[in-house]
């Protein structure tokens, strides 16, 4: 077989080559290598296939896999949570504090851009203040600086609150279908 297996990738899987070693049984060698002459594995920052010409570079230690394009960068705004209540579990998706996306890209031939992060390369931009909602971590989207004395912001889930419901625990209330009880987590709100 093939010198390029169980490579591990950037995500903690494994990649196996099931080509076969080009080089006869009956010849002496060190490196088994297929006819392949490319790497055969995906860019870690989208789904081109890595753009190196040597088929065994998964192996060299430190090495990425980039497809040779430009890039945007992202980052995750929201993540798979769990709720576990008094009365049911399930799952759903908790927003995170939105932030908006670079607009400088990621150069061919690397993993990240140099410098910080900028939002507009426009030089008339507006900021916007940086308080967050002690309820729901989303930021305040009046401008930075601003006069007004209260903060406003379209509220997210309520993960840093709990649940008080006038009467027994176990009775619950239920909402949009889900039943919650005093101290359950708020966070599906």
């Amino acid at each position: 077989p093939c010198d390029l297996s169980h490579a591990t990738l950037a995500d903690g899987s494994q990649y196996t080559c099931k080509g076969r070693c080009k080089v006869s049984v009956d010849v002496e060698h060190d490196s088994h290598q297929c006819d392949a002459q490319y790497c055969p594995i995906f860019c870690h920052l989208c789904k081109r296939l890595c753009s190196s010409h040597k088929h065994l570079h998964a192996l060299e230690a430190g090495e990425i896999h980039l497809c040779g394009q430009e890039h945007s960068y992202t980052a995750p705004h929201s993540i798979e949570a769990t709720f576990e209540g008094m009365h049911e579990c399930f799952h759903y998706t908790r927003v995170l504090a939105k932030r908006l996306k670079c607009v400088k890209p990621i150069p061919p031939g690397q993993s990240q851009h140099e410098g910080s992060h900028d939002h507009s390369l426009d030089s008339d931009v507006v900021h916007y203040c940086q308080e967050r909602c002690a309820s729901c971590q989303y930021f305040c989207t009046l401008p930075l600086g601003h006069s007004q004395q209260e903060h406003e912001t379209r509220h997210g889930s309520m993960s840093n609150v709990r649940w008080s419901v006038d009467g027994p625990d176990e009775e619950g209330l239920e909402v949009e279908g889900r039943r919650f009880s005093t101290n359950d987590d708020g966070a599906p709100m």
